[in-house]
């Protein structure tokens, strides 16, 4: 299960490390993270849903050699992971800037993820899927804009999780540790076109 929140936030206040060192190799291409800390965050519901999947016998993924027979959580942020997949030189901009510039950076990510059919681990193109990867963005508004900006979001936190079982942790960037808190990045090991 890959989630795109922290996990684990045990500093009181500033960065975490792990979020430090994406900022410092993903910052010129704006990928950098957001601040997460206890003063921030003092309840925060994703370490409140990473306590609840430990005690449902899911294991961080930085904590396992092996993913066989497992149960794995690992927190992912999908703008420097998309740099890392297709090797871009900036991030796909379909979360921020105007309505028009929002519907743009859909689109191109939504062409980015039909590219994913063609890499180790390949994503199976459903009839679903290609509905949704083929939707008009510039007929999406308001909360149905935003609601497909979240549902881009999930289909590439689903598919970082698809990518560290397949590749296990050989195939991935581990930025932190369990102590700190982590992220995990996949890393292009073959070049899809290769496949």
């Amino acid at each position: 299960m890959a989630i795109d929140a922290p996990l684990i936030i045990p500093n009181k206040t500033g960065q975490r490390p792990c979020e430090t060192l994406i900022g410092k190799l993903y910052g010129a291409r704006h990928a950098s993270c957001h601040s997460s800390n206890r003063l921030l965050y003092p309840h925060a519901g994703s370490v409140l849903l990473a306590s609840q999947l430990v005690s449902r016998g899911f294991r961080h993924a930085p904590d396992l050699k092996h993913l066989e027979n497992q149960r794995v959580m690992l927190e992912v942020y999908p703008h420097p992971a998309l740099l890392e997949l297709f090797q871009l030189p900036s991030i796909i901009k379909y979360k921020k800037g105007n309505i028009a510039q929002k519907r743009s950076g859909q689109r191109e990510l939504q062409e980015r993820l039909k590219e994913l059919s063609y890499f180790a681990p390949p994503l199976e193109s459903t009839p679903r899927l290609s509905k949704f990867l083929a939707t008009d963005t510039n007929l999406l508004w308001g909360a149905k804009l935003k609601g497909h900006e979240d549902e881009l979001d999930a289909i590439v936190c689903a598919y970082i999780a698809y990518y560290y079982w397949f590749w296990g942790p050989c195939g991935s960037l581990l930025f932190g540790d369990l102590d700190s808190g982590y992220i995990i990045l996949p890393m292009v090991t073959q070049s899809p076109s290769a496949l």
